[in-house]
């Protein structure tokens, strides 16, 4: 959250879990708007995103965790920007 990254790509990584140890997949939304808005993955099951980047831009990103079942829990909105 609010880190300066100096580099033209970043890795997101988040970590999540389900109660009934449902199997679990992450739609990734990822811009330069908050809240962001553009998903730009979906149904993955990796929690990792690798995505590249401008520099002097802001950027947001959140994950919408779906356990298969009906389950949604939308995470929060992370922030960082670049150099």
């Amino acid at each position: 959250m609010n880190q300066i990254i100096q580099t033209n790509t970043t890795q997101l990584e988040w970590t999540a879990s389900d109660v009934d140890s449902d199997l679990l997949t992450y739609d990734v939304y990822f811009g330069t708007v908050n809240p962001p808005i553009t998903k730009v993955a979906e149904n993955q099951s990796a929690k990792t995103f690798d995505v590249t980047l401008n520099s002097s831009t802001s950027y947001y990103w959140k994950i919408v965790v779906n356990d298969g079942k009906g389950g949604i829990s939308i995470g929060q909105i992370w922030n960082f920007k670049t150099d």
